[in-house]
């Protein structure tokens, strides 16, 4: 997204080594940018140090600065059988009675989820930047670097949508995964992001 100006709120995290944005959107959700200043994403030691409630307590009043932000979109589709059968729902798969809903034996041989999410410059859409503009005026937030984001729910402070965009850069090359593979991340088709989304 490359947008003249935008509110955000920006602060550097010492713990998390990043810089971290909070772009307000409408209907009481925002965009968490973090950037860590090693250029790598480490997903899983991010979530272990991320505090949300002391991120929203630190970030302040949004400011209005100059962005450079890639447009994306990413899409996640996952099987549930094997983690709803580990949930001890596993009859529903093998002797369900589902007498109440439709005569006659029936039986579910697939739960699939899917979602996805649009970032552009009017905001996150979501169902389920390589260089840097100087500007005299309005301070520059450039992320060019790989990142991790969390679209947010302002009130409750809760992650609706977790993921990584590993390559910035519009121009990067087309990433294909094929069979069941990795089933927490799809690149997109189009510029090698991955998304990861919080279990429900």
């Amino acid at each position: 997204m490359l947008g003249p100006k935008y509110p955000l709120s920006l602060l550097i995290d010492v713990d998390l080594d990043a810089m971290v944005a909070l772009f307000p959107f409408k209907q009481g959700m925002s965009l968490l940018v973090v950037m860590p200043s090693s250029g790598q994403v480490n997903m899983s030691a991010i979530g272990a140090k991320l505090n949300t409630t002391d991120l929203y307590a630190r970030l302040g009043r949004p400011k209005t600065m100059q962005v450079k932000l890639p447009k994306f979109t990413l899409e996640y589709g996952s099987e549930l059988k094997e983690a709803l059968t580990s949930m001890g729902l596993g009859e529903l798969f093998s002797r369900p009675n589902l007498a109440k809903i439709a005569d006659g034996s029936l039986l579910v041989s697939s739960v699939q989820h899917k979602s996805s999410m649009e970032l552009n410059e009017e905001g996150a859409e979501a169902t389920a930047a390589t260089s840097v503009t100087l500007s005299r005026s309005n301070p520059t937030f450039s992320v060019n670097q790989p990142f991790f984001f969390a679209l947010m729910d302002d009130k409750t402070q809760t992650p609706l949508f977790l993921g990584v965009v590993r390559n910035p850069n519009p121009a990067a090359p087309v990433i294909q995964i094929g069979g069941s593979g990795n089933n927490d991340k799809l690149p997109d088709k189009t510029n090698g992001h991955s998304v990861n989304q919080l279990p429900k």
